[in-house]
C-alpha cells in the first residue's frame, strides 16, 4: 500500500473504535513521534552562543524590554 492508502485504512478503522484506552495510545505514539522530530531538528548552541544570548538578555533587562507576568498572563488569554 502507498502512504495515503495506508492514511485512509487507519481512518476507517479508527471511526470503528470504542476502546478509549486504544485511542490514547495512538495518540501518545503520534506525540512522540512528532516529539522526535522536532527532536531531531534542534541544534545544540555553542557556549559563544549562550553567553552571546544572556549578554543580550541583560541588556534587554537594563534596557526595560521585558514584560511584567501580569502582562504576559493577559496575553496569554488570547493564545
Amino acid at each position: 500500500m502507498n502512504r495515503q492508502a495506508e492514511i485512509n485504512w487507519i481512518k476507517s478503522e479508527l471511526d470503528s473504535v470504542q476502546d478509549v484506552s486504544l485511542l490514547q495510545k495512538l495518540k501518545d505514539i503520534i506525540s512522540k513521534a512528532k516529539a522526535k522530530r522536532y527532536e531531531a531538528n534542534l541544534k545544540p548552541m555553542t557556549q559563544k552562543e549562550l553567553i552571546d544570548r544572556a549578554l543580550k538578555s541583560e541588556a534587554d533587562i537594563k534596557a526595560g524590554r521585558l514584560t511584567s507576568i501580569e502582562d504576559l498572563e493577559k496575553e496569554s488569554e488570547n493564545w
